[in-house]
């Protein structure tokens, strides 16, 4: 998926860019520009399917890009940014039909998961039917709007390296917390433990990569997302999901040649 990210400010450029590097189970191309000129000449070779955009600007701002990309890139998806939690902004961006609109600074867990949805939307539209509802049967989407900057700073740091040790230990080094402490954390606000919260985020993972890298073995996949054995993974995935990773590949194979058989 081409994923074009358009701020006058470096710093939001290069922080976005960092938190879709992270999500290495899907093939993103991600280019940047600091204003919409920029942003205007990039789109001449480099056709996006996502736009992310500030909505102010020096020199052009947001909306403006906005008509400038439904006029030309009828399938583009795009979504506004903004410092301004302003309703007018809001309400105007969305008369415009942008498909969605996030505020600064960005909440690197929500818009990772908004990212991995708009890349298997994209892959139903070229075909891949139904992949979306297969990952929602599995992995229901959770609710996560109550819980505390604390325990998403937590979540967010174990996403991003879940293929190295997040052990209760390792956080508590990390945070300067107790086990103690995390572990409340976690059962209060999401209803988990640690541990189920941890098994949760590598499976999801490991389904995304499992479908967009077939090139990739199952046992390499179980080393890069910290199982210890490839029998350690498939056991894991099976309890989760009642299939292995094998099946659910055969899986992926039927729904593209259109053939699904009822899950």
């Amino acid at each position: 998926m081409k994923i074009l990210i358009i701020d006058d400010e470096q710093l939001v450029c290069d922080g976005m860019s960092a938190i879709l590097r992270d999500l290495r189970e899907l093939a993103l191309e991600v280019r940047t520009a600091n204003s919409v000129a920029r942003g205007k000449l990039i789109l001449r070779d480099f056709p996006p399917d996502l736009v992310v955009s500030d909505v102010e600007m020096p020199g052009g701002n947001g909306l403006e890009l906005v008509e400038y990309l439904k006029e030309r890139c009828q399938d583009v998806k795009i979504w506004m940014l903004s410092g301004h939690d302003d309703f007018q902004y809001v309400h105007t961006a969305f008369r415009m039909h942008v498909d969605d609109y996030l505020l600064k600074p960005v909440d690197t867990v929500s818009f990772q998961e908004m990212v991995r949805r708009a890349y298997w939307e994209l892959e139903q539209k070229t075909g891949r039917k139904d992949v979306q509802a297969l990952y929602e049967a599995y992995f229901p989407e959770e609710d996560l709007s109550g819980c505390s900057p604390r325990l998403r700073e937590l979540m967010e740091y174990i996403q991003n390296n879940i293929s190295r040790e997040v052990s209760l230990k390792k956080l508590t080094d990390v945070f300067g917390c107790s086990e103690t402490l995390l572990c409340n954390m976690f059962r209060r606000e999401t209803g988990r433990t640690f541990m189920e919260y941890v098994t949760r985020v590598r499976l999801k993972q490991a389904f995304w990569a499992l479908l967009s890298d077939r090139r990739r073995g199952v046992h390499q996949i179980a080393l890069d997302l910290g199982y210890s054995s490839e029998r350690q993974f498939f056991r894991m995935f099976k309890n989760a999901t009642g299939i292995t990773p094998t099946q659910l590949r055969r899986q992926y194979e039927e729904l593209r040649e259109g053939n699904m058989e009822k899950l």
